[in-house]
């Protein structure tokens, strides 16, 4: 075990300076991007996502909870296939309909393509192989946390559903549609993530998931009050609801990962 903790631990760290790459709209992380955006938010959404993988990925390798990793796996894989799919369909008719001078943008979305199909084999071949480790910490997952679970699994699934649609509802600030097909995705391989959770309710497995989307809710819970003052009057609905998803969630983390007695990760009980 402790010859994959090392890598793991570099994987998690690489993936939080990805993270903050995104949040902070660095140029270099930027230029890795060849979908568009619309506003900043846009970044520190996908900094989130960075955020909350490298989150589950450090927490698995740090308590030896390698079992964990399958649930990561699926969510990658379930997450990054289809945008990889995607990527290569659209660098090809970009390639066919573009002039030779916009070849650059072409290779980027066939790069960034290759790279998403790459994650995708990695994450089937994650939840393959870990599934040799067992879950250390088999105390049954809280009901409270099954039924929050069992709440992100239909909220996250429609949503991304919608998203992949091409649905404009769901998100406040509107991405274009390029960039919603990749949302939608995200919101897929969580939806995923979190079905894993209730299919194994234990709380060593519950833990790095809650964890994870903490961290999430708190990379995005500024960005989000600071939206309601430039979100449109038809979108607002929209924004309240995600909102109170984000808030909902980071209570239940707080609560169970830091407050409860039997489930605390400190002294706990």
């Amino acid at each position: 075990m402790r010859f994959l903790r090392i890598p793991l631990l570099l994987f998690a760290l690489a993936l939080a300076i990805l993270a903050f790459g995104f949040y902070l709209r660095l140029e270099w992380a930027a230029e890795l991007w060849p979908v568009g955006y619309t506003i900043g938010l846009g970044f520190k959404f996908v900094g989130a996502i960075l955020g909350a993988g490298a989150v589950a990925v450090f927490w698995a390798a740090w308590r030896r909870e390698l079992g964990s990793l399958v649930g990561v796996g699926i969510d990658a894989a379930v997450m990054t296939g289809p945008i990889g799919v995607w990527a290569l369909a659209k660098a090809n008719q970009n390639q066919a309909t573009t002039s030779l001078t916009d070849s650059s943008i072409d290779s980027g979305m066939w790069n960034f393509g290759i790279v998403m199909l790459v994650m995708a084999i990695g994450g089937i071949a994650s939840a393959i192989f870990f599934r040799r480790y067992t879950i250390k910490d088999n105390l049954p997952t809280p009901r409270v946390v099954r039924v929050a679970f069992a709440i992100f699994v239909v909220v996250l699934g429609v949503a991304g559903v919608m998203m992949l649609a091409g649905s404009m509802r769901v998100l406040a600030w509107q991405p274009p549609p390029d960039t919603l097909f990749v949302y939608g995705c995200a919101f897929l391989g969580a939806s995923a993530y979190f079905g894993y959770g209730l299919i194994k309710p234990m709380w060593g497995n519950a833990t790095g998931q809650l964890l994870a989307f903490l961290v999430y809710d708190l990379m995005l819970l500024m960005p989000f009050i600071d939206f309601f003052g430039e979100v449109r009057r038809e979108m607002l609905l929209s924004h309240i609801v995600y909102f109170a998803l984000v808030v909902g969630s980071a209570i239940v983390a707080v609560v169970y990962c830091f407050v409860m007695p039997r489930t605390r990760i400190v002294n706990r009980k």
